[in-house]
């Protein structure tokens, strides 16, 4: 991966191609790392973010009051499926 290459930057590129704007956005994440996304959303004007947590361990915490973090009861691909299915 190029060493100028971030989540932060590609979220930003993504978020420029089909604008976020008003919008709500489901960021999915297991590793804290991941919670950039949802900040970054945010800031290109996303409207009610939510954070999908989808590792092992706690969940990141957010002070911003425009993400809500939840969590799933399995890990990884499982618990990614098990948040899709629930959200169709």
């Amino acid at each position: 991966m190029p060493q100028d290459l971030s989540k932060k930057i590609g979220a930003e590129w993504v978020f420029g191609q089909a604008s976020a704007e008003g919008k709500p956005v489901y960021v999915f994440g297991d590793s804290h790392g991941d919670f950039v996304m949802a900040e970054t959303a945010c800031q290109c004007g996303a409207k009610d973010v939510t954070f999908f947590w989808v590792g092992d361990g706690d969940a990141p915490e957010s002070k911003d009051e425009n993400i809500t973090i939840k969590s799933s009861n399995e890990n990884y691909a499982k618990g990614t499926l098990e948040v899709l299915n629930e959200l169709l």
